[in-house]
C-alpha cells in the first residue's frame, strides 16, 4: 500500500538541469519556498497561510534517480521556543478570540434565537440550537485537514514546469 505522504514524479531534464532550476525558482503566491537539506537533492518547503502570513506546513524531501523525483512529504522539525517569548501578539489573540465569538453566536446563538422565537420554549431551543454546532464539530473531524493534496498538486506543477524549461 502506498503511503499517501509518498510523492514520485517523472522528470524530463537532467538532474543538473532541473537543481538549477530549482534554485532560480520563486513562486508567485509563495506557497512553494526551495530550501536545503544535506540528505536530499531537493527540498521544497510547503506553506499554508494562516493569520494572513504564510508558515511552513510540510516539507517535500526528494532525490533525483533515473530521472525521477523520489520524495516524501514530511512534518518540519518543531523549533524550541524560547521560555518567556510570547509567539503571537496581544492583538492577533484578541482578533482570534473575537472569531472564535462570533462563530459560536452565528452557529448556536442564530438557531436558539429562531427556535426560541417560534416556540417560545427555552429548553427546547437550547437542545435544538446545538444540532448546527454538532454538525459544524463533525464536519471539521471528518473533512481532512492536513492539505497534503493541495500541496502534491502545486509540487506537481511546479516540477513539471521546471522540468519542461
Amino acid at each position: 500500500m502506498k503511503d499517501k505522504n509518498q510523492l514520485d514524479i517523472k522528470i524530463l531534464c537532467t538532474k543538473e538541469e532541473l537543481l538549477e532550476h530549482i534554485w532560480e525558482y520563486r513562486h508567485k503566491d509563495d506557497y512553494i519556498r526551495v530550501g536545503r537539506h544535506d540528505d536530499y537533492d531537493v527540498c521544497l518547503e510547503l506553506t499554508w497561510q494562516q493569520h494572513s502570513e504564510p508558515f511552513v506546513e510540510y516539507l517535500y524531501l526528494a532525490n533525483i534517480i533515473d530521472n525521477q523525483l523520489i520524495g516524501k512529504i514530511v512534518k518540519p522539525q518543531k523549533k524550541m521556543i524560547e521560555k518567556g517569548k510570547d509567539k503571537l501578539p496581544f492583538l492577533v489573540k484578541l482578533q482570534i478570540v473575537g472569531m472564535l465569538l462570533l462563530g459560536l453566536l452565528i452557529l448556536y446563538g442564530l438557531p436558539f434565537l429562531i427556535i426560541y422565537s417560534l416556540s417560545d420554549r427555552l429548553f427546547l431551543s437550547l437542545g435544538l440550537g446545538v444540532i448546527p454546532l454538532i454538525g459544524f464539530i463533525i464536519f471539521i473531524v471528518v473533512s481532512d485537514g492536513d492539505h497534503i493534496s493541495v500541496h502534491k498538486r502545486n509540487i506537481i506543477k511546479v516540477i513539471n514546469e521546471l522540468g519542461n524549461q
